[in-house]
């Protein structure tokens, strides 16, 4: 099975999400438990980092474990509305040239529900 950050975001279902466990982030995947409480360059800052290694994958709700750095779980996104309206607010505020990000709510297996955004490579030469 293709790993999550390889597929396009129409076709990333429950066991994309479930196999996120036990990953480690990437060029192309950053795994952020929340958004809550982080200040808007932090966020930002990710988005460009993956903008500028080509385009990936941001999850929001991936709990990521600080010693191994790899993900054990799902916390949850309790208002994924207002977390999709931050994240596409930032990009188009912060990144230059602006450009929009569609973030999605999906859900593992267990029902925990993730938020994934799939930002652009960026067109720079």
């Amino acid at each position: 099975m293709p790993n999550l950050e390889d597929k396009q975001l129409s076709f990333i279902r429950e066991a994309d999400v479930d196999a996120l466990n036990g990953r480690e982030e990437n060029q192309r995947l950053e795994l952020k438990e929340t958004i809550d409480g982080v200040p808007s360059y932090e966020v930002v800052k990710d988005i460009d980092a993956l903008t500028n290694g080509g385009g990936g994958y941001l999850i929001i709700g991936a709990v990521e474990n600080q010693k191994t750095k790899k993900c054990f779980g799902f916390k949850s996104v309790t208002s994924p509305e207002s977390v999709r309206k931050r994240i596409t607010d930032l990009a188009l505020q912060y990144i230059k040239p602006p450009f929009p990000l569609a973030p999605e709510a999906r859900k593992s297996t267990a029902g925990e529900c993730v938020i994934v955004v799939l930002v652009p490579g960026s067109a720079k030469p």
